[in-house]
């Protein structure tokens, strides 16, 4: 006797074949209980209601469930995908059709120029994104211009555009270079056609620009007298609305060629400025722009990478810069002196900072000092990342006083970790890319079980005495989670 089978397609077809409960009878048999079918096609618009709800990675995996439920989102199948074709469109299309699209959909206009731009990864410094929590990683609409040529052709196909023509309002500036082109002799015309060309785009619509990246170096006129950073500071007249700065140079001015050049060129105020990065920038330029470009109140995030070159000449004023700021979240800063840490103690006015990294010229930071210089931000600092050297000598007498961190990031850490199991309560994710031990180490018993077993780091007794551990990175590449841990024969 032939039976009919069924297909997919049929409506009655769901997940039958899903285990059912059993139970045993008086007499202990196992009886299979009867379970009613699942029915893909029941309902239809309860289905659609659930799938308005869900999140934009999980509707596509509803589409590919049933076929049913292919067929009732089909029309909705356009908004799905947007998320992953529109950056593939953005990089073949001609500007002005995409800029065309945009103004004929909807949502185009609606997540480029609306939601995207508010995404809180726009704000954030790079090492906050390494752990970022806010959803899938931000999709990158940015508008690159590096040619005068690139520059003119996107004018000509703005001409008549009325809106906001920079999808994501983001723009990344930054001349083209071609090897060895600094030494010729036409290179400084190539220099001022490129920045010339930025400057008409900007002037007709730097009013659209939130987020900005400017690379513009000193070396290439072969002065030292902040001809370049005037360029830069001519542009930000007519970038009003930027919330993200990013200025990339090489400005090793000294603080009497700052004060002359401000006596002639003040640098606007950037009322909606949030995040400012300052990058090969001398400390009398930095303190300069700090103290004209941001409105303090605003400001949560800074980055500042100081010139290893001028640190003797001109050290920065870590008090002087920083006291001002008093709704800074995130503070970035590399290439200081080994004793810039110790203005930390005086920094009491920055009582929201959650996140700093900090990277120093030489290695061999003292824990001891390091950790007790950091007791103002105790309450509230989560992240920590040292870029440089660390060492943990002495360890029975270091102090940490961070009961919230939950992030330690560190290049070179020396010494013994114990110092560690003070953050037993809050550490989630640890990572050293490289530890050593000393010989003067090894003859004290180290209740942390790392050296020697970075390859085998589930056989490590951390897990244990450090039971809030959830992730541990050992010499860059060596991952290992409790999850894995956990399972039955990895302890």
């Amino acid at each position: 006797m032939s039976s009919k089978k069924k297909t997919r397609s049929d409506p009655q077809v769901g997940m039958e074949n899903v285990a059912r409960p059993d139970t045993e009878s008086e007499s202990g048999d196992v009886v299979s209980q009867s379970v009613a079918p699942f029915v893909a096609s029941n309902v239809r618009e309860i289905w659609l209601n659930i799938f308005e709800k869900l999140k934009p990675q999980d509707k596509v995996t509803f589409l590919k469930t049933f076929p049913e439920w292919h067929d009732w989102a089909a029309p909705k199948r356009t908004l799905v995908l947007f998320h992953e074709i529109t950056p593939m469109l953005l990089e073949t299309l001609p500007k002005h059709t995409s800029l065309q699209l945009r103004q004929l959909f909807r949502q185009w206009t609606q997540d480029l120029d609306k939601q995207h731009p508010s995404h809180p990864d726009h704000l954030r410094l790079a090492f906050e994104k390494e752990r970022a929590i806010d959803g899938p990683p931000l999709p990158q609409y940015i508008c690159r211009f590096e040619t005068a040529e690139q520059v003119q052709k996107f004018l000509d196909e703005n001409q008549n555009h009325p809106g906001n023509p920079f999808p994501g309002r983001t723009i990344f500036l930054r001349q083209k270079q071609v090897p060895g082109s600094i030494f010729q002799p036409g290179y400084i015309q190539l220099f001022q056609e490129y920045w010339n060309k930025v400057g008409e785009m900007l002037l007709q619509f730097g009013s659209h620009v939130h987020f900005a990246t400017i690379h513009c170096f000193e070396r290439f006129y072969e002065t030292r007298n902040l001809e370049s950073f005037e360029i830069v500071r001519n542009y930000l007249v007519n970038l009003p609305h930027l919330k993200r700065l990013k200025i990339v140079g090489n400005y090793e001015a000294s603080l009497m060629d700052v004060r002359e050049f401000l006596e002639t060129n003040s640098v606007p105020q950037l009322a909606d400025l949030e995040t400012l990065e300052l990058h090969g920038i001398s400390s009398p330029l930095i303190n300069a722009i700090l103290n004209s470009c941001p409105v303090p109140s605003n400001i949560k995030r800074l980055c500042f990478n100081f010139n290893a070159g001028d640190l003797d000449d001109d050290p920065p004023d870590l008090c002087n810069m920083l006291e001002k700021f008093t709704n800074l979240e995130a503070l970035e800063l590399t290439n200081l002196c080994t004793g810039d840490y110790e203005r930390f103690s005086h920094l009491r006015s920055l009582e929201k900072l959650t996140h700093l990294n900090l990277g120093f010229w030489k290695d061999g930071i003292h824990a001891k000092p390091f950790f007790d210089c950091l007791a103002p931000f105790g309450m509230t600092l989560t992240h920590l990342k040292m870029k440089s050297g660390f060492d943990i000598s002495n360890s029975v007498r270091t102090t940490i006083n961070l009961p919230h961190l939950e992030r330690l990031d560190m290049a070179l850490c020396e010494g013994n970790l114990d110092p560690l199991l003070q953050l037993k309560s809050s550490l989630t994710f640890l990572r050293i890319d490289k530890c050593i031990q000393r010989k003067k180490d090894k003859k004290y018993e180290s209740a942390i079980d790392v050296y020697g077993f970075e390859k085998r780091m589930y056989e490590s007794n951390i897990w244990k005495v450090m039971p809030t551990l959830q992730t541990i990175i050992i010499r860059k590449k060596l991952k290992y989670d409790r999850q894995t841990y956990e399972k039955p024969g990895k302890k």
